[in-house]
């Protein structure tokens, strides 16, 4: 049966960001309460101190020092060692959890036993904690077991972007946990796999909120400047699909699908920062994209007379127009997530 001692929230520190005491205040004020496990990935002596006088503050607090440092994958994966508890929350220090979000979650899975992962949907934040797109709380907490359909659309769109769900920490183990030789989606990965062969359940409540923005820390990344995320993020498409037996040339239609919403999201509030290159990627994503949207016909007509490079360089001239009059951060919404 699983209950509130059965459940743990792991956060893995690979430093503490500026909004840590935020993200560790929402594992702390949920109700019914949970051991919350504190991974110190070679931490500064004066964080760790922190952390200490924190934890003498808060009993359900568990702190664990590790000198040596590991890459970002391969502590998420200590941290699944590290917790006893056969039931984990992932709360990355930059992200926080909704206060209702245990209490919600543990109907759930009660009602709902044997399966590897139960997720909830998340609201996606600035620095500041305005919400992107806020959107009315749903009036029911509805939830169902995902289809075979909706296995295969988490496939080429991450259902996860990083908190928000509760997942059974011996079937992830078992399951190789986070591939450490991926550098970008170590985590779609795991819970894609994790869905794909335990199954999953999820529910319509906001249980997460996602901290994404240029000033949290993402934009440093040449994933983004580049987008190189584009080509990482078709990666792990292509590597879901094989898992699925999707065949290639459907992989590749849907995978372009799939990358136009992706580069929509990340041009709309990355295009200003990013480079020239990076900027034509995304044309040319885009292009291959919209070419799906269109009557096969149209697109072997396109392709067949070559003008699919016309096309991406009028997509590259409206980005970088749209980008020189306005920047991504003048469109955030307002509507603060405390």
């Amino acid at each position: 049966m699983t209950s509130t001692q059965s459940i743990s929230i792991l956060m893995p520190l690979g430093r503490l960001s500026a909004w840590f005491d935020e993200a560790v205040q929402s594992a702390l004020q949920q109700r019914p309460s949970v051991p919350i496990h504190l991974i110190a990935n070679s931490l500064s002596a004066e964080e760790v101190v922190r952390l200490n006088q924190l934890c003498s503050l808060h009993p359900q607090l568990n702190l664990h020092v590790f000198d040596e440092r590991l890459p970002m994958a391969a502590n998420w994966n200590r941290a699944l060692h590290v917790a006893p508890e056969p039931w984990v929350v992932v709360l990355h220090d930059d992200d926080t959890l909704e206060p209702d979000f245990i209490e919600k979650m543990l109907p759930l899975i009660k009602q709902s036993l044997g399966f590897g992962i139960y997720i909830s949907r998340e609201r996606m934040m600035n620095h500041k904690g305005e919400f992107y797109h806020p959107e009315p709380e749903p009036d029911l907490i509805e939830s169902h077991p995902l289809s075979p359909a909706e296995i295969r659309r988490w496939a080429f769109s991450n259902r996860i972007c990083a908190t928000g769900f509760i997942m059974d920490r011996n079937l992830a183990i078992s399951l190789g946990g986070y591939d450490e030789s991926l550098s970008y989606t170590p985590d779609w990965d795991l819970y894609f796999r994790i869905a794909f062969t335990h199954g999953a359940v999820a529910s319509n409540f906001f249980g997460g909120r996602y901290r994404f923005d240029s000033k949290s820390g993402q934009l440093s990344s040449q994933f983004i400047k580049t987008a190189q995320c584009v080509d990482l993020y078709r990666e792990q498409q292509m590597k879901n699909a094989a898992i699925l037996q999707i065949e290639e040339k459907q992989a590749i239609m849907e995978s372009d699908r799939a990358l136009l919403g992706f580069s929509r999201f990340i041009s709309y509030h990355y295009l200003c920062q990013m480079s020239a290159e990076g900027v034509k990627k995304i044309a040319r994503v885009m292009t291959n994209g919209l070419l799906q949207k269109v009557p096969r016909i149209v697109r072997q007509i396109v392709e067949k007379i070559w003008l699919k490079p016309f096309f991406s360089a009028l997509v590259y001239s409206i980005l970088r127009f749209r980008c020189s009059y306005q920047r991504p951060e003048a469109k955030f919404l307002s509507g603060n997530a405390k």
